[in-house]
């Protein structure tokens, strides 16, 4: 009984593999002979450790995910979502397989694949060949050229890699993920989570709601047909509100099919609103399609961008190889100041223009405007007057009439809405909090390295108006005035030392380092300027 219940402890420490351990490990040993006078005896025993030992090496390949699966919100009583938070402190539901699906988001890393957890079947046409990081030749290591043992030995391990960040903690795994953040702040990704399988050229729409935002996350999923990653943010000194919130979206959740089939939504709980680059991230990193579209919900998308990229491999290449992000055009309808004026002049959505040739008109009568007009650096650079007047008949016609975003015309301050690759390695950085320059700092980087700005010419978006809190947008703009300069001079030296460490290799691109050294030189010369 003591070897047996050896066994059982052994076969649950191994979590699988092609490689089963040692047989020297086996927890069996055999008795001495002189302990038997009959031989038959002894050969039965041998007969029956041969057998368990057989067991104990492939047992862990016949288990199932049976038993780790996070069970699906749905099938949560309507009485439990008071429980949906649980301990503050814990990340996410106490599984291996949350961990393992939060880290293969992170760094284009492999799904889980281990015969402990499983594979989900979303996933599988998203696979890759191992942890990349970086899509730069220069950062992967290089199988060909490696001992014909070292590639046997490298590429059993990429296909383990899912199953070695399942058995680390879910707190750790998002810790780190996320470290930038104000803590403390209780993160469950997937806390309702689509039923639809997701494709892995799809276009996900990444954004963020507060609970008075819920009705914009709802027509939304009515509108857009595709997959929507949204991140939730609760404050958690509200408990009452917590609760009824929760109890409101399990019940959305039954009744609404459009949230139920292609919403996956993320819950962030803590005291520390408006934290809004942090919940970009969560929404983008957890998103399960290679493209994403990183948009607020107040915004609405007139037309079928899905249709238009996907459809059109001149488009969709560019953008899945990452060397493209697709700019939208963002618009404002035009109010006046007053308060009782804007008030009675909100246009709804199901009014908005849905082909270019009304949007041109609404434009030329002064009905819509470039959205933030009045603060060019924000969006001026996708030269409005330039797309207004360009018209498209064909998907060829469409292809060719992308334009770049001039470099004499970029703004450090740019913040367009963009198409992009999931797992491009500029990320908003969290630092930035509340109002000023966050948006602009999620693509900053991106402008360093190189990757081009492009505009797609028959697609739009239309802002939903809502109010801002004035002062305290006015003083968080101050405080990320000054943050963002000290983050551009960051990132200068960052990719001046990536330069350094690539010397006579092709690991940045020419058009990533005429734009560094440009910004960097502009950077340097402000700061002269300005003491």
């Amino acid at each position: 009984m003591h070897g047996a219940g050896h066994l059982r402890m052994r076969t649950s420490s191994w979590h699988g593999g092609s490689v089963p351990p040692p047989l020297k490990s086996a927890p069996l040993i055999l008795p001495a002979r002189s302990m038997f006078r009959d031989v038959r005896t002894l050969r039965w025993l041998c007969a029956v450790q041969f057998f368990v030992i057989l067991v104990w090496m492939v047992l862990p390949a016949l288990r199932g995910p049976a038993g780790d699966e996070i069970a699906p919100p749905a099938s949560l009583p309507s009485g439990t979502a008071s429980r949906i938070i649980g301990r503050t402190g814990d990340a996410v539901a106490d599984t291996g397989l949350a961990a393992a699906e939060a880290m293969s988001r992170f760094g284009s890393l492999p799904p889980p694949r281990s015969p402990l957890f499983g594979q989900d079947p979303s996933l599988a046409s998203n696979d890759t060949a191992g942890p990349v990081v970086e899509h730069d030749a220069a950062a992967k290591v290089p199988l060909s050229e490696m001992p014909d043992a070292v590639q046997k030995h490298l590429g059993q391990h990429a296909g383990l890699i899912g199953g070695y960040l399942a058995e680390l903690p879910p707190s750790l795994v998002l810790g780190k993920m996320f470290q930038g953040i104000l803590k403390p702040s209780d993160l469950r990704p997937y806390l309702l989570r689509a039923s639809s399988p997701v494709a892995h050229d799809d276009i996900t729409i990444a954004t963020m709601i507060t609970p008075e935002r819920i009705p914009r996350l709802q027509a939304l999923a009515a509108t857009y047909p595709g997959p929507v990653s949204v991140t939730l943010y609760l404050d958690s000194t509200d408990r009452a509100t917590t609760g009824s919130v929760l109890t409101s979206l399990l019940e959305l959740r039954a009744a609404d099919r459009n949230i139920a089939e292609r919403v996956d939504l993320h819950l962030v709980v803590d005291p520390h609103p408006r934290q809004l680059n942090y919940w970009r991230n969560v929404a983008r990193v957890f998103a399960r399609s290679e493209l994403v579209m990183q948009v607020d919900v107040d915004f609405a998308l007139c037309t079928d961008l899905r249709a238009h990229v996907r459809g059109n491999p001149a488009l969709l290449e560019p953008v899945l190889a990452g060397r493209k992000v697709y700019v939208v055009p963002a618009f404002e309808y035009v109010f006046d100041h007053n308060a009782e004026m804007n008030e009675t002049r909100i246009v709804p959505a199901s009014e908005f223009p849905t082909t270019k040739p009304d949007l041109v008109r609404a434009v030329r009568r002064g009905e819509l405007a470039m959205f933030h007009a009045s603060w060019w650096p924000g969006h001026g650079p996708t030269l409005y007057p330039s797309w207004l007047n360009i018209s498209v008949a064909t998907d060829a016609d469409r292809a060719a009439a992308v334009y770049p975003v001039p470099d004499d015309k970029y703004s450090v301050h740019y913040e367009p809405y963009v198409v992009m690759r999931r797992d491009l390695a500029a990320w908003c950085d969290e630092r930035f909090v509340g109002y000023g320059a966050n948006k602009a700092a999620c693509l900053y980087e991106v402008y360093l390295s190189g990757v081009e700005f492009a505009v797609l010419p028959d697609d739009w978006l239309i802002h939903q108006d809502h109010d801002y809190p004035a002062t305290t947008r006015a003083n968080e703009r101050k405080f990320n005035h000054h943050l963002y300069n000290a983050y551009r001079a960051e990132q200068c030296v960052r990719y001046k030392r990536m330069r350094a460490a690539a010397a006579g290799q092709a690991a940045l691109s020419d058009a990533s380092l005429d734009t560094m050294d440009r910004e960097c030189r502009d950077l340097v010369a402000q700061r002269r300027t300005h003491g």
